[in-house]
């Protein structure tokens, strides 16, 4: 009765044989292979770097959008003390335009 390991020895590939796939991994064609999965993670890491980039732009432009939205309600509501003339209209229309503002940005946003 032969071993287990006896015949584990036979599937396995001879020496000549392994030196042939060895030298298959040499040939030039493993070069370009290499070189294009080197390209492959230069690619990945760009784009990688470009998502950050836009997510950090779309989050400074909800932050800039929430701060327009506070501004003109703030001066919204300083319109109320300025109720008189020029000031109060003046005011009110610049209240109005941080609120437009803020929508254009938001639209942008989504």
């Amino acid at each position: 009765m032969k071993s287990p390991l006896l015949k584990l020895k036979k599937l396995g590939l001879h020496k000549s044989e392994t030196e042939e796939i060895l030298d298959r991994f040499d040939s030039p064609h493993a070069g370009g292979l290499n070189q294009s999965a080197k390209d492959v993670e230069d690619m990945k890491t760009c784009y990688d770097g470009l998502l950050s980039a836009a997510a950090a732009t779309a989050n400074c432009a909800y932050e800039f959008s929430e701060s327009l939205l506070e501004i003109g309600y703030a001066l919204l509501e300083t319109t109320v003390v300025y109720d008189n003339g020029e000031t109060g209209e003046a005011l009110s229309l610049l209240g109005r335009a941080q609120i437009e503002l803020q929508k254009l940005f938001d639209d942008y946003v989504s």
